[in-house]
């Protein structure tokens, strides 16, 4: 018996350890399904597509093909059905779709089929392939040998065949084009690299050999030589050749080689990250009992393997908390401790900024999605292999793409790459459970960027009708999204937003929320609703809420009426002036000027303002002074400053401190001539008045007496009138009082 059985097990051993494991990976992509095999080197291949499968055939015997898991990382849509038959070395894939399948070497040994619809006019067949790489002749047309072909052939140590010569036949349109000179000027240029060493044949030419025959016999006949249009003898000579510059072919060298160094020194082993693989459809209890069992060896050692997995299997389940409790157990600064800790931080809290994964944005999957994660915010000068993500995104299990798909997608969105962003969305999309209310979040933002702003409300509208944890988050943008627009917020949503403030009283989402309920019905017109209900909301509140108060001041200053203005800035309900927007200050101090409110006006404009805003400021600022009685202060706002505007605004205020010839001179600038002419008249020293108002009183004084101006002119008139006046009362003293009596 035991001779048989040996003589069994000998049999039957080579065939055992010819047998070769072949794993089976795959991936849902956006328009196509991707099956990865993992073989032991390259082999030939065919694939076949019929109507509804394609038969994968390998040239190698022994090959066990793993495809446990293929289905746990894609849908059934595009690949319905894998049979394998080992006896034939093939693999069936059964399509749930009108598809086809294609494939290509990746790498050393990793064969990659695509299945995808077909496209229009393919025939659907798909012929063989070998694990070889064909080389393509470049064939160059050509009429019999010209010297230009005759130096090359010389340069590569070729003697081409002796062919018969037609006589050149006369063509128009070779002589028009000028393809004769362009072929032997492109020889040409080969010769001559191929002299400088520049050029080399992309494969061994064969080399002629000489027939030696004895001297005694005569040399055999030369065959006859064939019609050049029934031979093959002249086409054109396959020069099967690649030209490449001298520095063309060491900087390219260099810079490959630099740039596979640098990466393969900093991207970390894909098996150190390969969450998806480190665990399995089991139950979650069956799998942590085993290890936990064996955490601990003989005399309570630590066992750093069982602890490892450990920390991998929680990470796969997407336990952070216990992930990091359970990494803590590792030596202090082993590798794998930073990277299960940096996972960990992902899966507890959304990232993990300068951990070890923060540089591997540029690596290969899965690096570059664990990398994107742990950024709370994606710097935008370093260079991210989009795909990557995406790819290492779709091979993970469903229940971490629940819960990361978020988060990536609401990431990759914030920093630009919407369309990375729509991927990950539709990947979740694919799967009802994976689209949660959170991802249905990133979609709004997604369709906000996008200006679908109709189809973004729809979208929160279902987030808030989910009755989820992101439902408040939902309502405040919302509402942010109808004031946005102009439109008028219901009142169901606004209460809404009231209930859900005093629900998470005491948070930054409740201030939130408080801000949307007060906002609200500041957007109805309510304010005085809204001051009340801002006041209730601060007596619960731990600090004053400035900031909600400033925002619904700035409501306020834009769409209350004057009189509501004036009197909620003179009962001090609004913000402090600091706290608005440029916009809004300008508006509510130019209120209060018009009011005749100068201080107060005054102090609205506390704050520094820059641009537009900074030149309307000190206009405002100017115009107070000057109902204050401070010309040389508005004198110093308008410093700097052009217009007419500003013409305006100093001349009244170098009226003011009785400088009228200079405030004559801006009225007319600004095109003001009755206040040019008041100017005019006030003036000490003549003022040549031009224009329409020359013909004018004050003017004709000046044109007589040129060199005297008003109030000389009006001192003399005084000085005439007294001494008229001393004149009449002497004569009314001479004359006698008449009487009736006389």
């Amino acid at each position: 018996m035991g001779r048989w059985l040996a003589i069994l097990l000998s049999a039957i051993w080579p065939l055992a350890a010819q047998a070769q494991d072949v794993s089976v990976r795959s991936g849902d992509h956006e328009d196509f399904t991707r099956l990865v095999f993992n073989l032991p080197s390259r082999i030939d291949w065919t694939i076949e597509n019929t109507e509804n499968e394609a038969v994968l055939r390998f040239a190698r015997r022994g090959l066990s093909f793993d495809i446990s898991q293929v289905f746990d990382r894609i849908q059934k849509d595009r690949v319905a059905q894998i049979d394998i038959d080992r006896d034939a070395q093939a693999v069936t894939l059964r399509f749930g779709c009108d598809c086809e399948a294609t494939g290509f070497w990746f790498r050393k040994s990793m064969l990659v089929v695509d299945v995808a619809a077909k496209e229009v006019g393919s025939t659907g067949q798909v012929g063989e392939t070998s694990s070889d790489h064909r080389s393509f002749a470049l064939q160059l047309p050509t009429r019999g040998t010209s010297a230009a072909t005759s130096l090359v052939h010389r340069a590569i140590g070729f003697e081409p065949p002796e062919t018969k010569q037609k006589p050149a036949m006369e063509s128009p349109l070779l002589r028009e084009t000028g393809l004769e000179e362009s072929r032997d000027r492109l020889l040409r240029q080969f010769s001559r690299a191929a002299s400088q060493g520049l050029l080399a044949p992309k494969r061994t030419l064969p080399q002629p050999v000489e027939n030696v025959t004895e001297p005694s016999q005569p040399a055999p006949p030369e065959p006859a030589l064939q019609d050049p249009e029934e031979s093959d003898a002249t086409l054109p000579f396959n020069l099967n050749i690649n030209v490449q510059t001298a520095v063309d072919r060491d900087f390219l060298s260099a810079l490959e080689a630099g740039d596979q160094t640098g990466l393969a020194g900093r991207c970390l082993d894909a098996e150190l990250i390969d969450v998806a693989n480190w665990g399995s459809g089991a139950p979650f209890w069956d799998q942590i009992g085993p290890l936990r069992g064996r955490m601990t060896s003989e005399f309570d050692r630590i066992d750093e393997q069982s602890v490892g997995k450990l920390a991998q299997l929680y990470l796969y389940f997407g336990f952070g908390v216990e992930a990091g409790n359970i990494a803590s157990l590792l030596p202090d600064g082993s590798e794998r401790k930073k990277i299960y800790t940096a996972l960990a931080q992902i899966m507890d809290k959304g990232s993990a900024d300068g951990t070890v994964l923060a540089d591997q944005l540029d690596c290969d999957a899965p690096g570059a999605m664990w990398s994107a994660l742990s950024h709370e915010h994606l710097p935008t000068d370093v260079q991210v292999n989009n795909n990557a993500i995406v790819r290492a995104f779709s091979g993970l299990p469903p229940h971490l793409r629940k819960h990361l798909g978020p988060i990536l997608s609401a990431r990759l969105l914030s920093a630009g790459h919407a369309r990375q962003s729509s991927a990950i969305l539709r990947i979740l999309d694919r799967v009802d459970e994976t689209m949660t209310p959170a991802a249905k979040m990133v979609v709004a933002d997604l369709q906000t960027q996008n200006g679908e702003l109709e189809a973004a409300e729809e979208s929160l509208k279902i987030v808030v009708e989910a009755n989820s944890e992101m439902s408040p988050e939902a309502v405040v943008r919302q509402i942010d999204s109808q004031m946005e627009r102009g439109g008028q917020v219901p009142a169901k949503l606004a209460q809404l937003a009231s209930a859900y403030a005093y629900e998470y009283a005491g948070s930054p989402l409740g201030q939130k929320l408080a801000r949307s309920h007060v906002l609200a019905l500041g957007a109805t017109g309510a304010f005085d609703d809204a001051f009340s209900e801002l006041d209730r909301f601060e007596s619960d509140a731990e600090e004053p809420l400035n900031q909600i108060r400033a925002d619904l001041t700035n409501r306020l200053a834009t769409h209350g009426a004057p009189f509501e203005i004036l009197r909620y800035v003179l009962s001090d309900e609004t913000a402090r002036p600091d706290l608005l927007s440029q916009e809004s200050a300008l508006a509510m101090a130019e209120h209060l000027l018009d009011a005749g409110f100068y201080q107060q006006s005054r102090d609205m404009l506390e704050q520094t303002f820059h641009g537009r805003n900074m030149r309307k400021a000190r206009l405002i600022r100017a115009r107070t002074a000057l109902k204050l009685d401070q010309p040389r202060l508005a004198e110093v706002e308008l410093l700097g400053l052009e217009g007419k505007d500003v013409n305006i605004l100093r001349a009244q205020a170098r009226s003011m401190v009785g400088e009228h010839r200079q405030a004559y001179e801006l009225f007319k600038s600004a095109g003001l001539d009755t206040e040019a002419n008041r100017e005019a008249w006030l003036a000490e020293s003549g003022v040549e008045v031009t224009g329409p108002s020359a013909s004018n009183e004050p003017t004709e004084v000046a044109d007589e007496e040129p060199g005297v101006g008003v109030l000389a002119q009006n001192k003399l008139l005084l000085e005439d009138v007294g001494a008229t006046r001393g004149t009449l009362q002497a004569l009314l003293a001479e004359t006698p009082d008449p009487s009736p009596e006389n």
